[in-house]
């Protein structure tokens, strides 16, 4: 395998991804009210079940975030999944290992762990299980590392 397509493996893209790419359902991961977090809150982990719409290849997840302001005297909300306006907010591609022949109503189900690393940097874990009637069964876990930006710094 080349390096390059190594380290897709292991450091998400940010991007654009156009909703006629998605075939699955969303499914809210994790929900996290920043009133009540603490700094110390530094590991959050959800499951998801991912059902296809119609046969098709997966090759990726696709993480984005909805952010909810609801305490001022206007609700406001922050919407950056790929069915909404872009923002400068682009949606994090986790390329997977394993190629997936899905067909309709197949599930991919598993775990997502996000934990907050020195500075600004994350690990993402993906822990996922898929058994289709065109593919071997598949019982994979993926770390990612998302490098934190320093701020202040091009």
């Amino acid at each position: 395998m080349s390096p390059m397509k190594e380290e897709c493996y292991r450091e998400p893209i940010f991007d654009n991804v156009d909703p006629e790419n998605i075939f699955t359902n969303t499914f809210p991961v994790l929900n996290i009210d920043l009133k009540t977090a603490k700094i110390e809150d530094t590991v959050w982990t959800g499951q998801f079940e991912l059902t296809a719409y119609h046969n098709d290849y997966c090759h990726a997840l696709l993480l984005y975030f909805d952010a909810h302001f609801s305490d001022a005297s206007k609700h406001i909300s922050l919407n950056t999944g790929p069915n909404h306006r872009a923002t400068h907010y682009k949606q994090l591609v986790l390329y997977l290992r394993h190629d997936l022949t899905v067909c309709k109503d197949e599930k991919i189900v598993g775990t997502l762990t996000l934990k907050m690393r020195q500075g600004r940097d994350m690990e993402i874990r993906v822990d996922y299980k898929f058994s289709g009637a065109n593919n071997k069964p598949v019982a994979e876990s993926q770390l990612f590392l998302l490098p934190g930006k320093k701020l202040g710094k091009s």
